[in-house]
């Protein structure tokens, strides 16, 4: 007669505790009342197939808790995710499958390079995507002649086009570079 059920979503076990409910009189005992919340955890992943992310200085858009709360489905069709550090970001511009991934082992985001695992296209990590790198700096400080700092440039736009990607922007200013790698 005392058990008060309620129901969350997003809690990913079931809660039990106990509330003390105190009387007027005070030679009583209080009354002990079970409080249960349970989860709709029908709708989150199983642990086992949520993505593991654990690098620090590392993030994701969306959120890496909200991820973490996804259903398997939700997980199977990631669209704009965005993982990134102090040193670049990747957009990954296709539905990506975030199902039981080790987002550790796939991706490495470092000063001036980024690697992704290879896999078969369109498979993981392996989709279309749009890569920013900071700390491109083609100055050195010392030797800012524009003719030098645009054959630099125009070195940096040849080498990712031999790779396969797609030149968009070298931020001169503030070392920012942008490009694209388009996966079919």
């Amino acid at each position: 007669e005392y058990d008060t059920p309620l129901s969350l979503t997003n809690i990913s076990c079931p809660i039990e505790c106990y509330i003390g409910i105190s009387s007027s009189n005070k030679d009583e005992e209080p009354k002990k009342r079970k409080l249960s919340i349970t989860a709709n955890t029908d709708r989150v992943a199983p642990d086992e197939l949520v993505p593991k992310l654990t690098k620090e200085g590392y993030d994701t858009s969306p959120d890496y808790v909200l991820l973490c709360r996804m259903s398997s489905e939700e997980l199977r069709n990631v669209k704009d995710l965005r993982i990134y550090n102090k040193y670049g970001e990747v957009h990954f511009t296709d539905k990506v499958n975030l199902l039981g991934m080790n987002i550790d082992e796939e991706i490495s985001i470092e000063e001036r390079c980024i690697e992704i695992k290879e896999t078969k296209k369109g498979k993981g990590l392996n989709v279309s995507r749009e890569i920013k790198l900071n700390g491109m700096l083609v100055s050195n400080g010392m030797n800012n002649d524009s003719q030098i700092v645009e054959k630099k440039k125009e070195m940096i736009k040849d080498k990712i086009e031999e790779l396969g990607g797609i030149f968009q922007d070298l931020d001169v200013e503030n070392g920012i570079l942008r490009f694209k790698v388009i996966v079919s």
